[in-house]
């Protein structure tokens, strides 16, 4: 097994699969210096075409409770977009990964931290998991294209227009997510994805569509403003 700790995350790997968590306490808020480090995890893996299957999960009780709005508020309007920037290319750098990603979500996660989630391939929820996304009333629509593909365009208007939260139940009747597996059953889990011959790529194309990730990128480019920005103050 290789194992590398970082300062806000630790990553083991063994026989192709790869184990990420997040450790940024005490809610894995995904401050500028934790999509750094997690941005060149993924590079790095990437790189090195080890990896078969990368699982991402937090060492707290929350996932991600997503954007630091007390950091944010130090922030001039420029800085906020360059972060909110930052935000998007990491979601996108997960959705051209060379290797299976899984979610696996034990309790809270919100806005960021819930598109975080949900732009892996597969995401697995325990009983007490639920997402919200407060940014969409905000102006800022980070995850909506992510949201639609998973819960549809009604549900997903829902849970952002009317900042509803959404429950593990909730998110696996309509097929967003998979039921929590315990240690063991996600670790096979996570082999069989690894023996698949299946090309993430091929299947993210049936999933999203083949301009997800640009038009999930000029969906972000065309709500950041300075109007939008300085409604994180």
């Amino acid at each position: 097994m290789l194992t590398s700790q970082r300062a806000l995350t630790n990553v083991q790997l063994e026989d192709g699969i790869v184990w990420i968590t997040l450790s940024n306490g005490p809610v894995n808020a995904l401050s500028s210096e934790l999509l750094e480090e997690l941005t060149a995890v993924l590079d790095d893996l990437a790189a090195s075409n080890s990896v078969d299957v990368a699982v991402l999960s937090s060492a707290f009780e929350v996932f991600s409770a997503g954007v630091d709005l007390k950091a944010m508020k130090l922030l001039s309007n420029d800085d906020r977009m360059d972060y909110f920037r930052r935000v998007g290319g990491l979601l996108s750098r997960l959705q051209s990964v060379p290797f299976w990603t899984v979610a696996l979500v034990e309790g809270k996660a919100i806005g960021a931290g819930a598109d975080l989630s949900l732009a892996c391939d597969f995401v697995f929820a325990a009983n007490d998991a639920t997402w919200r996304f407060p940014g969409y009333r905000k102006g800022l629509r980070l995850g909506v294209k992510r949201l639609v593909a998973r819960v549809g365009p009604s549900r997903a208007f829902r849970l952002m227009a009317l900042d509803k939260e959404m429950c593990r139940d909730e998110a696996v009747a309509w097929g967003a997510v998979f039921e929590y597996l315990n240690q063991e059953e996600l670790a096979a889990a996570a082999k069989s994805l690894s023996d698949c011959h299946g090309s993430p790529a091929d299947s993210r194309l049936q999933m999203f569509g083949d301009d997800n990730i640009v038009g999930a990128t000029e969906v972000l480019e065309k709500s950041l403003s300075e109007r939008v920005v300085a409604r994180f103050n």
